[in-house]
């Protein structure tokens, strides 16, 4: 992990603050997310993909895999729609 050393005005220093603590979290969890959810708007300006779409996809994949194995299908088999199922 880095460490970033910000110099804010006073007033938005203390609003920050306020609504980090009105959200249950500290300013640094709030500002990271605000970091990465503007990494991604600008990865995804620039036509490349973040790592959190990289998980979704992912994610995806597996709910639509069939993870039950089938075994060994004959050829007849292989017409027959229920055994992909």
């Amino acid at each position: 992990m880095r460490t970033l050393t910000v110099e804010l005005p006073e007033d938005i220093y203390e609003r920050a603050e306020r609504l980090a603590a009105a959200h249950g979290t500290t300013l640094g969890q709030q500002t990271t997310q605000l970091l990465r959810e503007f990494a991604d708007r600008q990865a995804e300006a620039a036509g490349t993909v973040s790592g959190s779409e990289v998980s979704r996809l992912f994610a995806a994949l597996d709910k639509g895999r069939n993870v039950k194995p089938v075994g060994l299908v004959r050829r007849d088999e292989l017409y027959d729609r229920d055994i992909l199922r």
